[in-house]
């Protein structure tokens, strides 16, 4: 996927929350939160710290219905 202007949400870091193998790492989005989950390993590669500027990457897909 192409990151674009179009899919790329800039925010602040609100919330992380480890476990054994996931984290979530919430970010807040103007008047809204955002909340992924990420490996722990990807955690520690891009080292989230709540306070600090972050971005959420959006993939979308279209459904046709069925």
């Amino acid at each position: 996927m192409e990151i674009s202007a179009r899919n790329r949400l800039p925010g602040v870091v609100k919330a992380i929350r480890g476990g054994a193998i996931l984290a979530d790492v919430t970010i807040g989005v103007e008047d809204n939160e955002i909340t992924a989950i990420i490996t722990k390993g990807s955690a520690g590669q891009l080292d989230p710290k709540v306070g600090r500027p972050g971005f959420c990457h959006c993939k979308g897909y279209r459904s046709n219905g069925r």
